[in-house]
């Protein structure tokens, strides 16, 4: 009885250890980012609208993971927005499944170039965040076709069209 005792002592302390090792998601999760971080990207969380006709009927939001490139600072402006795929009604200006969350002295000029690059990204990019200091794209992470170089091409293709200039990195 004693050893039968300790043997499940054992495996619940085995047991409580083999708990708290990462899963394989957050592994591979662990290892997209610190890669992202050492290829100059800012990378952090940010609140966004669910744009679920659940989310959007619920006034919900999530929490998602931004990749971000900074802006120079002689660069920053005052142009700000945020652009989310959406299953609702289209926002003014945008492609059919995009919506404004926010959006700040965005000129005219930009609305077609803006609205042709929205079009053209992979269904696994959900968000465009253009700040006073960044630029940043939310994705799901698990889209083994879209690379961090590509993410890093699209961000700067955006600062392109918003007239505004990365930082190097």
């Amino acid at each position: 009885m004693a050893s039968i005792i300790a043997v499940l002592s054992i495996l619940v302390v085995a047991g409580a250890f083999m708990w708290m090792q990462p899963s394989k998601r957050d592994k591979r999760l662990a290892k997209l980012r610190s890669g992202a971080l050492t290829q100059g990207f800012l990378v952090g969380s940010v609140k966004l609208p669910d744009t679920t006709e659940h989310g959007r009927v619920n006034n919900r939001f999530e929490i998602q993971t931004i990749y971000q490139i900074a802006l120079k600072l002689e660069a920053q402006s005052q142009l700000e927005f945020t652009a989310l795929r959406s299953t609702g009604e289209s926002g003014i200006y945008l492609p059919d499944g995009w919506a404004w969350n926010k959006r700040s002295n965005v000129p005219e000029s930009i609305y077609t170039a803006l609205s042709t690059f929205l079009a053209g990204l992979p269904e696994s990019v959900t968000a465009l965040v253009v700040s006073k200091t960044a630029i940043g794209l939310v994705w799901d992470e698990k889209d083994p076709q879209l690379t961090l170089e590509q993410i890093k091409s699209m961000l700067h293709s955006v600062a392109g069209l918003c007239d505004l200039e990365p930082h190097s990195s």
